[in-house]
C-alpha cells in the first residue's frame, strides 16, 4: 500500500541519518522522476548539484506522472520531473517547463528502418503509419501519451498501439523482441538494448516536453530557498 511505502522510506531515511546526529545532519530532498528522466536527465545534473550542497542527502523515486502529483500534495516528495505542461487549477502545484526533447523512433535492428542503406537519415512519422508501435499506459502519463498520439495524428495517421509497458527499459525490450516499434525521447536512446536502433525522426515538431513540478508557487530562479527550491533552479539553469 503506497502509505505503508510512505512509512518504510521515512523510517529508512531516520536510520541512515542517525550517524549524523552529533554533526551536522543532512537535509533529505525526496525527488520523483519518470524513468527517462531517471537514466537520463538526473545523471546529467544531478552530481554537480551535490557538489554544491553536500548537506543535502537524495533519494531518487522513479514514478509516472499521476503518482508524482499525488506524492506531491501528500509531501511524500518534494520535486517531481516528467511531462505535464501545466498544473491543474487549485492543485496547488507549480509546473515549469524544461525542454522540449525530441522523439526517436525504436526499431529492432532486423527492421528497414535500421539497415545500413538508410543512411541515417531522419525518418518521416508518416512512415510508421502502418507499423505496430508500442507504448506506455495513458493512465501512468496522459499528457505525454497525449502527445505521442498528437505528433502522429499532425503527420497524418492514428497510431496502432499494440503493445503495453511500464518503462522504457520493458518498451525498448520489446522492440528487440520485434513486437513492434516505439517512439521515445532522447533520453531513453542513451539506454543500450542490443538488437534495438535508435532513428531520428525528420518533423521538428516531433517533441515531448519535460518539466519540473514542485508544491506551492514558483520562487524566482537565484532567490533564496529549501531544497527543492534549489534543485529546480539548478534543472532550470543547467
Amino acid at each position: 500500500m503506497p502509505e505503508a511505502r510512505a512509512l518504510l522510506d521515512r523510517a529508512r531515511e531516520v536510520t541512515e541519518l542517525l550517524p549524523h546526529a552529533q554533526g551536522t545532519e543532512p537535509t533529505v530532498l525526496r525527488i520523483g522522476a519518470i524513468a527517462s528522466a531517471v537514466s537520463g536527465l538526473l545523471p546529467r545534473v544531478l552530481p554537480g548539484f551535490l557538489r554544491q550542497h553536500p548537506s543535502l542527502a537524495p533519494r531518487v523515486y522513479e514514478m509516472g506522472q499521476r503518482t508524482q502529483v499525488e506524492a506531491l500534495r501528500t509531501g511524500a516528495i518534494d520535486i517531481g520531473v516528467c511531462r505535464m505542461t501545466r498544473a491543474e487549477e487549485g492543485s496547488g502545484l507549480t509546473v515549469t517547463r524544461l525542454t522540449d526533447e525530441p522523439l526517436y523512433c525504436a526499431v529492432p535492428a532486423s527492421h528497414p528502418l535500421a539497415a545500413p542503406g538508410a543512411g541515417g537519415r531522419p525518418v518521416p512519422l508518416a512512415r510508421l503509419a502502418d507499423e505496430d508501435l508500442i507504448c506506455f499506459p495513458r493512465s501512468l502519463a496522459p499528457v505525454a501519451f497525449d502527445t505521442l498520439v498528437a505528433v502522429c495524428m499532425r503527420a497524418g495517421f492514428s497510431p496502432r498501439f499494440r503493445q503495453e509497458a511500464r518503462n522504457d527499459q520493458a518498451i525498448l525490450g520489446m522492440v528487440a523482441c520485434g513486437l513492434g516499434l516505439a517512439l521515445v525521447p532522447e533520453t531513453s536512446t542513451r539506454i543500450s538494448v542490443p538488437g534495438v536502433t535508435c532513428v531520428a525522426l525528420a518533423e521538428p515538431y516531433a517533441v515531448t516536453p519535460l518539466s519540473v513540478v514542485t508544491a506551492g508557487a514558483a520562487e524566482e530562479p537565484g532567490a533564496p530557498g529549501g531544497p527543492a527550491a534549489r534543485l529546480r533552479c539548478w534543472l532550470l539553469e543547467s
